[in-house]
């Protein structure tokens, strides 16, 4: 995957976790469950050689991952 995938991805989770305290208990039902049924819905759509939009399309994955590279920066201008 490479060192931008694996930043990227560390700044979508942390941004996931931010999910989980903004929305608490209900982070499940608006971010994470849907999350989860858009990854397989995905996967099976690549499986059958079906175009797919970019994964950060959805409102809960691409606040994710731009909330997680915003307090990754903040965090490191802080240092």
């Amino acid at each position: 995957m490479g060192k931008p995938w694996t930043e990227h991805t560390k700044q979508h989770e942390f941004g996931h976790s931010a999910e989980s305290a903004l929305f608490g208990p209900f982070a499940a039902f608006l971010c994470y469950i849907p999350s989860v049924a858009r990854y397989w819905y995905q996967t099976i759509r690549s499986k059958r050689n079906l175009p797919n939009v970019p994964y950060d399309a959805a409102w809960f994955e691409g606040a994710a991952t731009d909330g997680g590279a915003l307090m990754i920066k903040r965090y490191a201008t802080k240092r």
